[in-house]
Formats: C-alpha cells, sequence, structure tokens
C-alpha cells in the first residue's frame, strides 16, 4: 500500500556504505525516519527530493513504528535563497532541529508544520532571518511547557507606559512594580513591547514590521535567557550560528572607519 505525503528535510546522515539515513518533518504523521537504499549512488532518483530544507511531495511507505521508506517524489518548495545563503541557512537549521526537540517523533501536528513552513516561506522571501528566528523560538516554548504572560502586568494587568520583564513572574511588569523583581532583565519598553507583539500575532500580520538592531539585540539576549532558564537544551546549530553571526559582525566597520 503506498502513502502520500508532504514534508520538508530536516537533516540526512550516511547509513552503511550505500545507503542513507532521511530525517523529515511530514505534515501528515510528524517527524519521521526514512531508510533511502542506495543513496549513494550517482543517478539516484531521489537526490534533487531529499535535500536538508527542501518542502516535497512524496509517495512512499510509513510505519508506525522503525524506518520508513521513499519511492518517489517531487518538489513544491527548493527554499534556494535560504540553502544558497549562509546566515539564512544556519538560522534555518537551527529553526529545524528547535522544531524537531519540541515534539516526540511521529506525532502529527498541522499547526506545527505550518508554522516551521510559513517560516522559511517568509525567509526566502528576505524577511529578517534574525526576527523570525525569534519568533520561532516564541512559538515553540508552549510546546516545551513554558507559558509566558504576555497578556499586560502579571500583577496589574497595564500595558500603557514603561514595560519590563520578570524571569521570577514569567511575564511582563509594568514600572508601577518594578521593585517586584529587583532581578527583572532591564530591557528597553519597546523591546518589551515588540516581544508582545510578536507573541500575539499571527506570522502573516508582523511579516512587514520594523525592528532596530539595538531592539533585535536585545530580543537575542530575551531568547536566550529564557531557552537557558527554563527550556534547558543547547543544541550545536545554535553555537554554529552563533559563530556566524559573530564572524559577520567582526566584518562590519567600526565607527571610527571612513
Amino acid at each position: 500500500m503506498s502513502d502520500s505525503f508532504s514534508g520538508i528535510v530536516i537533516y540526512k546522515k550516511d547509513y552503511r556504505e550505500r545507503d542513507a539515513l532521511v530525517k523529515i518533518f511530514t505534515q501528515e504523521y510528524g517527524f519521521k525516519m526514512f531508510f533511502i537504499k542506495n543513496y549513494h549512488r550517482a543517478n539516484h532518483p531521489l537526490h534533487s527530493i531529499l535535500f536538508p530544507l527542501t518542502y516535497n511531495q512524496y509517495v512512499g511507505t510509513i510505519h508506525a513504528d522503525g524506518l520508513s521508506f521513499i519511492r518517489e517524489g517531487v518538489a513544491l518548495n527548493r527554499f534556494l535563497s535560504i540553502r544558497q545563503d549562509l546566515t539564512q541557512q544556519a538560522h534555518a537549521s537551527y529553526l529545524a532541529q528547535l522544531f524537531d526537540a519540541s515534539i516526540e517523533d511521529q506525532q502529527a501536528d498541522h499547526a506545527l508544520f505550518q508554522l516551521f513552513l510559513n517560516i522559511l516561506q517568509a525567509m526566502a522571501q528576505g524577511k529578517s532571518a534574525q526576527l523570525l528566528t525569534i519568533y520561532g523560538e516564541l512559538h515553540l516554548l508552549q510546546r516545551f511547557g513554558i507559558y509566558l504572560h504576555w497578556q499586560g502586568c502579571k500583577l496589574c494587568g497595564r500595558l500603557k507606559g514603561e514595560l519590563d520583564f520578570s524571569m521570577a513572574l514569567q511575564g511582563v511588569l509594568c514600572q508601577q512594580h518594578y521593585l517586584a523583581d529587583p532581578h527583572r532583565l532591564h530591557l528597553s519598553s519597546n523591546t518589551v513591547k515588540v516581544l508582545i507583539l510578536m507573541a500575539q500575532t499571527p506570522l502573516s500580520q508582523i511579516n512587514n514590521i520594523q525592528v532596530r538592531p539595538e531592539t533585535l539585540k536585545e530580543m537575542r539576549y530575551f531568547m536566550d535567557q529564557i531557552y537557558q532558564e527554563f527550556v534547558g537544551i543547547r543544541l550545536r546549530s545554535k553555537s554554529f550560528l552563533e559563530q556566524i553571526e559573530q564572524f559577520q559582525g567582526s566584518l562590519k566597520p567600526s565607527s571610527n572607519e571612513k
């Protein structure tokens, strides 16, 4: 019996001498591992639809346990602009691993699949990879059992005026209640308001948001603190992404250069 399904390739690794294992985030069955026999044969018909970070339609055999198989397929979106840009590729690869870590294998999650696909599509259209990564991290928190309070000040509900974020209270604090947490993050109010917007708004409605570099830097700091304190995972792809961004930052001319 043949199964038809669509999916985004997460990674591929060699298996034995001639074969390969490919992990795909499928829309219908969640994350699945596929065995590809003789993958390293020069003219293997599946080469073009098994590149990481491509979205394809497949026909194969899905097994509830163990490895599944692919017989044929057709490309739906190759995301060439992402795969050809080292920064975008690093961001997309990190998100792929993070989405993979957020749910168990073989667990269908249509909303999660659509979120990942939408982020890749927005990135391929030239939207900020940094902003999209933060958006993805924010919306994955609940999958890790983390529920942050964005609806207003955690103590009074206030949303106007100066705002900050409390790690202890796991939510927003207004200026009137800053003393409730002496160790609040001391984020700029603008950063907190952008985070509130991103946490509560569909991706399609924030594609055109403009964020200043200093705000983006604070948002990155915030997400790193949240994932370190509450999620507790450290992915290899995150380290690579940080190295890429540090290298690119070192290439930027300083303010003293003309």
